[in-house]
């Protein structure tokens, strides 16, 4: 029986003996991470694919008022207790 080149989506990823670990540096000065990964193609031949990632760091100010009110773990408001003579019209 001809051996599968084409690797299918419910296939075990055990094919992949031989090939060096996936390698990441850490972010440079200027944010930029290098992803480092080996694979092989449909022919059987090993490709590296190299990826570079920019690292962005989002300073958000967050003052103590805004805070307070929209903090999603303030307490849940008191229900009001039944009272025999209220109603609603």
């Amino acid at each position: 029986m001809a051996e599968r080149l084409r690797k299918r989506w419910g296939d075990e990823d055990s094919d992949d003996e031989g090939l060096p670990p996936r390698q990441e540096t850490m972010p440079d000065e200027d944010g930029i991470k290098t992803i480092i990964e080996y694979h092989k193609n449909e022919r059987g031949e090993t490709m590296k694919t190299v990826t570079r990632v920019k690292m962005v760091k989002e300073q958000t100010r967050v003052y103590q008022v805004g805070f307070a009110t929209r903090s999603p773990h303030r307490p849940l408001p008191i229900a009001i207790p039944e009272r025999d003579d209220f109603f609603c019209l």
